[in-house]
């Protein structure tokens, strides 16, 4: 069924930013997610943070814990809780981010969140939903963890090695280039913006890829920027 997101959520703006430090107990949180840490927050969870202004305006990010909201991103919460999962992945489906107004500062406003359309499940299909894919994203940030655990201990026991050599007596840098669209299935892209954007290779048509790539058997990945 569709309905308006006016119908099921409440939109309402965050708080200035507080003194920020690296760590802390509250995630403070912005226009396109976790920017900090505060000594308190401003609202408790389950909660959706939407970004409100700038070019990552109409990101959602979903909260189960106590954060704080800052001005430049919406508080959003299901009429509801228990369905506030469910609306996190609702939202994601709503390009929300072609709602925005203005051209030099973006900002999308409440009035228009709230008369967005969307298609949605069933009340009682609702939570059961939410269940299934939140079970998975738990899951992948629980191995997201074990991976930055385990590359922080590399990291240690490299660093604990007193020889050192030549980057040139390990590793070669590759120059073989290919053609993406040549192949017929789907490739593992790592761009500079997947490098960045959590190291991980966007997967893709070949055909969608529009420029010569390199080839690499067991790569360790670099970036040159």
């Amino acid at each position: 069924m569709e309905v308006r997101l006016g119908e099921h959520l409440e939109f309402r703006s965050g708080s200035c930013s507080p003194p920020r430090r690296a760590r802390g107990r509250f995630p403070v949180y912005g226009a396109n997610g976790p920017i900090g840490f505060a000594a308190e927050h401003n609202v408790s969870g389950p909660l959706i943070v939407v970004g409100r202004v700038g070019s990552y305006c109409g990101s959602v990010r979903y909260c189960d814990s106590d954060v704080w909201v800052t001005d430049n991103a919406y508080v959003c919460r299901a009429n509801d809780p228990a369905e506030t999962r469910y609306w996190y992945y609702a939202l994601q489906t709503c390009r929300l981010n072609e709602h925005r107004a203005g051209s030099g500062q973006p900002l999308l406003n409440q009035r228009t969140l709230r008369e967005v359309s969307v298609h949605v499940a069933q009340a009682p299909e609702r939570r059961r939903i939410a269940e299934v894919l939140g079970a998975l994203d738990d899951k992948i940030a629980n191995n997201e963890r074990v991976i930055e655990a385990a590359e922080a201990l590399m990291v240690a026991m490299v660093g604990s090695v007193d020889a050192r050599v030549a980057l040139s007596g390990l590793a070669r840098r590759s120059t073989k280039l290919v053609n993406p669209a040549d192949f017929d299935d789907v490739v593992a892209h790592f761009s500079l913006p997947a490098f960045d954007a959590g190291r991980t290779p966007v997967r893709l048509p070949g055909h969608r890829s529009k420029a010569s790539s390199s080839t690499c058997p067991n790569p360790v990945c670099c970036s040159r920027n």
